[in-house]
């Protein structure tokens, strides 16, 4: 909540990204090379500069959430990446910060549900909200 109103921004998105030390128990190796490589698609495929968008800490100031979640269409992975697509659309500052993070275990299959994953990248850029 500093961040945004020091920077005046719209959205802010938590990220494991910027401040490493600051996760306590971390993910497996392999589950955070893959998370690395989900981002760099990611910003390749729907070009927003954020370092890590699957954190699930985001920030939306009111008239910025009422604007973004309206147009959302996907429900699943790429929920993160298409809110943050559509605030960037519609010219809300939006600002990444780091936060504090512990793994504590996830309901998400790195194999049964990474083409899912890469597959809702396509599907942001196609809807172009």
């Amino acid at each position: 909540m500093a961040a945004v109103e020091r920077e005046q921004a719209a959205v802010a998105t938590g990220s494991r990204a910027l401040n490493r030390g600051l996760i306590g128990v971390r993910q497996s190796l392999f589950r955070e090379t893959a998370g690395r490589f989900f981002n760099l698609v990611m910003r390749l495929v729907c070009g927003l500069p954020f370092w890590d968008t699957q954190c699930g800490f985001t920030l939306f100031r009111r008239d910025a959430a009422r604007e973004v979640f309206s147009r959302l269409q996907l429900e699943r992975f790429g929920f993160d990446v298409e809110a943050l697509f559509i605030a960037r659309l519609k010219r809300h500052k939006t600002i990444e910060v780091p936060v504090r993070w512990n793994h504590e275990g996830t309901k998400v299959s790195m194999f049964r549900d990474s083409v899912d994953m890469f597959l809702d990248l396509l599907r942001v850029r196609r809807n172009g909200c």
